[in-house]
Parts: structure tokens; C-alpha cells; sequence
């Protein structure tokens, strides 16, 4: 990607405003794992309200590669409210590679989450 690309798409990510769904969702939905990845690993913190007031029934409709990066992704890089919808999205998730996938990363940031600096002196 250009380095202008790569910064507009870093501002529609950070904005989480549904309003760039039409423009983020073809890449961060790519059939090509490290396609996806670059652009959801663009921004400081994914916000689960880019993917809109449906996002849930959308995310269940992919495909299993790009739904399994897209909800790991959300499970880690993201704000409590992601966490919410990756939780979400795991409870309905029929798939055991995903599954394993999403718990994974939920229990890393989880348990990162839990931990305060004084538990690394």
C-alpha cells in the first residue's frame, strides 16, 4: 500500500465511524490473511462501531479465514467494548479453529489486563 493509503486508512480505523464500512471492510475482510492483518494492525486501537449497528450478523457471515483474522484481531487490539463483541462472537461461533483462535487472544489480553506494573518489579 502507498503511505498515503496506509494513513487515510489508519484515520477511518482510529475514527471508528461506520461511515468509512464501505471503504475499511474490503480490506480488513480479505481473503489473504496478511492483507487483512496489515490493514486491521494499522491503527492504535480498533473500534468495534467502524463495522456499523450490524456488525455482528456481518462478521458471522464470513468466511472462516477472514472472520477467525478479523475477530482475533478485535480480541486484540481493542477497546472494552470490542471485547464485548469478540466475546459475543465467540459464544455464537460454530467453528472450533476460530473458536480456539478467539479464545486465545481473549485470554492473553485478558489476563495482560489483569496484571498491574508492580507484578513485573
Amino acid at each position: 500500500m502507498y503511505p498515503e493509503l496506509l494513513i487515510a486508512l489508519r484515520f477511518m480505523l482510529n475514527s471508528g465511524r461506520p461511515d468509512f464500512l464501505d471503504l475499511v471492510w474490503p480490506l480488513v475482510t480479505h481473503e489473504k490473511d496478511q492483507t487483512s492483518l496489515r490493514a486491521l494492525s494499522n491503527c492504535r486501537q480498533l473500534r468495534p462501531s467502524i463495522f456499523g449497528a450490524d456488525a455482528m450478523s456481518s462478521i458471522v457471515a464470513l468466511p472462516k479465514g477472514p472472520r477467525e483474522v478479523l475477530v482475533r484481531e478485535i480480541a486484540w487490539n481493542a477497546d472494552e467494548k470490542a471485547l464485548d463483541l469478540a466475546t459475543a462472537l465467540a459464544k455464537v461461533e460454530t467453528d472450533p479453529d476460530v473458536l480456539v483462535s478467539v479464545i486465545s487472544a481473549l485470554s492473553v489480553v485478558v489476563s495482560f489486563n489483569l496484571t498491574t506494573p508492580a507484578d513485573f518489579d
